[in-house]
């Protein structure tokens, strides 16, 4: 029992660290929230640059974005990205804050504060630094934790609930999503505890099929003689694939690496600097163009789409579009992306997901 209260004890304590900083999934990933002395405007002022270096992070991936010089105009000057503040009073039970000389817990006065996405996103890129792509999928993660008394947990949606929210918070400052199996019977008829633990692939990327996961996370934390012993696996599209091990005598430190390791691994394929002074026309078409809401649906999923800066409607003919898209990255990025939005059906001739892109542009069938 004593084993349990102190393992859980430093899932909390990772779980309040994060949340000094963070905000909760709803928020948005451009709100922050950072401890405040008071409620002036000079304290407000003096740690805003704490806030908005909480969401570069998110932005990127990168966990030491703030310390790099290309960041340091942004965070020189972060009322320019300020939309607006609130104030926050956080109990000592939500923050894990320890008790004061009286050995009463004290409460937090939070600085709540929300910035203008785009202009972050357009301030990092001029600066050259890689923002994450707006579609990154969500990563579907299988794991197994075996801990120092031999419990073993498979952290699913609603089993391993502290390792699933210290692993989902973890990630999230980051800017990424992390998506747990349901372990159903379905799940696990095919998958076991050894089938993760071990690092065995087939019965994993079988069971994931029902998720329609781009990105599958698999891997395992053991406690070993005092030491967090891990081993991770990412597999992406066209089954790329990245292996990574690790040990650690502290657990919120391992978890530290992990995210810093997987963000990094994911960053080389979801981030994207458009270059502002370049850019190329993409011709795309749709068919199933039914209703007011289907084209309304279309436009804005192509000018959310990363790399593209205009869309222009060049004919609609019946349930059919085709659009001039102004992109500032490669062509075949802007392709893959529409690729993998699941309203989207390749109808090109030749064309299938991950495909060349066709000269006259991709073709794609709604269906919603």
């Amino acid at each position: 029992m004593m084993r349990m209260r102190a393992l859980g004890a430093v899932l909390g304590i990772v779980l309040a660290g994060i949340a000094v900083t963070g905000m909760a999934q709803s928020a948005g990933r451009y709100a922050a929230r950072v401890e405040v002395p008071d409620q002036s405007a000079s304290a407000r002022e003096q740690v805003l640059d704490k806030a908005l270096a909480v969401v570069l992070r998110r932005v990127t991936g990168d966990p030491e974005v703030s310390q790099r010089a290309l960041a340091e105009p942004l965070l020189a000057r972060p009322g320019d990205f300020l939309q607006r503040f609130s104030y926050q009073r956080v109990s000592a039970d939500q923050d894990g804050a320890q008790g004061g000389e009286d050995g009463q817990a004290q409460d937090k006065l939070m600085l709540v504060a929300r910035f203008d996405g785009e202009s972050v996103r357009q301030a990092l890129i001029e600066a050259g630094v890689a923002v994450w792509q707006r579609d990154v999928p969500p990563v579907l993660a299988w794991v197994a934790i075996e801990e120092s008394d031999g419990t073993r947990t498979l952290v699913g949606s609603d089993k391993g609930q502290r390792w699933r929210q210290a692993l989902q918070e973890t990630t999230r400052e980051l800017g990424l999503e992390l998506t747990f199996p349901l372990l159903d019977l379905e799940d696990q008829r095919q998958v076991r505890f050894s089938d993760v633990a071990g690092g065995f692939s087939g019965p994993i990327r079988q069971a994931s099929q029902r998720y329609d996961a781009a990105v599958v996370l698999m891997g395992s934390l053991r406690a070993d003689a005092g030491q967090w012993r891990s081993r991770w696996r990412v597999i992406g599209p066209g089954e790329q694939r990245d292996d990574w091990r690790d040990v650690h005598g502290d657990l919120s430190a391992g978890l530290a690496a992990w995210r810093r390791q997987l963000a990094a691994r994911l960053r080389q394929r979801y981030t994207v600097l458009p270059d502002p002074e370049s850019s190329d026309s993409l011709p795309v078409r749709f068919s199933g163009v039914t209703t007011a809401e289907d084209f309304a649906w279309v436009q804005e999923t192509l000018a959310d789409a990363s790399g593209v800066s205009a869309v222009t409607l060049r004919r609609l003919a019946g349930e059919e579009l085709r659009f001039a898209v102004r992109v500032t990255i490669e062509r075949s990025r802007v392709v893959r992306a529409l690729d993998r939005n699941p309203n989207l059906e390749r109808a090109d001739p030749t064309g299938s997901p991950g495909a060349a892109v066709p000269a006259a542009g991709p073709v794609y069938r709604v269906e919603r």
